[in-house]
């Protein structure tokens, strides 16, 4: 059993590694903190894009309400691509929670997300969290997937619109 994690994980690094190296020579790949006024024009465009001009509008003024939460935004060629929204509950027994993420239309299928999602996992790894959670609509196939392949589990449907995914970040 050792040997099949270890192995599975110098697969899982392997792989990360050789996408990694993939977009480094595609694009200019670089990853900022959220900073409204670099960015928010930016992200509330990918925010309108992945949901709805409506829904731009509430999550940027939440994020601009919240102490609570965090934002990533992934640069290609110093273009903004996507964004993550994320936060921290140390009072739920260290669990990071995803609050949103999105890349914009004509960037997906890039790997943008999975490079942004690993970046968010390690952040929340280091601030000490233990296991992260996310919520995503089942009619999102492709970032169901997505969180499949990162080692996430489905542990809840919320009704039937949504699924609550969790990972564990100990190691």
């Amino acid at each position: 059993m050792i040997m099949v994690r270890t192995e599975m994980k110098r697969y899982i690094i392997f792989y990360f590694l050789l996408c990694s190296n993939f977009l480094a020579a595609s694009h200019d790949i670089s990853m900022a903190d959220y900073e409204p006024l670099i960015h928010q024009d930016a992200v509330k465009n990918i925010l309108a894009d992945c949901f709805s001009p409506i829904i731009a509008d509430a999550v940027i003024a939440s994020l601009v309400d919240s102490i609570d939460s965090n934002a990533v935004v992934i640069m290609a060629d110093d273009c903004a691509v996507g964004y993550s929204f994320y936060s921290y509950h140390y009072h739920e027994q260290n669990v990071g929670f995803i609050d949103f993420i999105g890349i914009s239309s004509q960037h997906r299928k890039k790997k943008y997300a999975t490079t942004l999602l690993n970046f968010v996992l390690n952040r929340m790894r280091h601030e000490g969290m233990q296991e992260v959670q996310l919520v995503v609509a089942k009619e999102l196939q492709p970032a169901i997937d997505l969180y499949y392949g990162l080692g996430f589990w489905n542990i809840e449907s919320y009704d039937e619109y949504f699924l609550k995914f969790s990972k564990s970040l100990i190691e």
